[in-house]
């Protein structure tokens, strides 16, 4: 098994550039420094559990996308926007919306174990 922290670093680092998104960014809305997330990025700091939720939300990903050490099966959803200018504002906005969509499919998917599909 890998180190968590570097595991979480390199996924850290996958989805914020698949998202189009700098260290700045990210040190923007979770309100932290940039070296923070570098030094995260790199596996060499961890951030807390409410930090990773955020994150989910910022990249339309799960918990398990930024904790998984093996191949990348998820779904996790790509979302194309121009970051440049993005302010803290913005970034809040994208990840209520990524707090939604993971809502729906996790409501989708009660509804289907359940046999209560619509």
């Amino acid at each position: 098994m890998a180190n968590i922290n570097a595991t979480v670093g390199a996924n850290v680092k996958r989805l914020r550039k698949r998202g189009g998104l700098t260290q700045e960014h990210v040190a923007q809305y979770l309100g932290i420094d940039q070296t923070l997330v570098s030094k995260v990025e790199a596996g060499q700091r961890s951030l807390g559990v409410a930090s990773l939720e955020r994150l989910c939300d910022l990249f339309f990903c799960t918990l398990d996308d930024l904790l998984d050490d093996g191949p990348q099966t998820s779904e996790a959803k790509a979302v194309a926007f121009r970051a440049d200018g993005f302010g803290v504002d913005d970034l809040q906005a994208l990840a209520a919306i990524g707090r939604i969509v993971r809502n729906l499919e996790d409501l989708a998917a009660l509804e289907k174990a359940t046999g209560h599909e619509a």
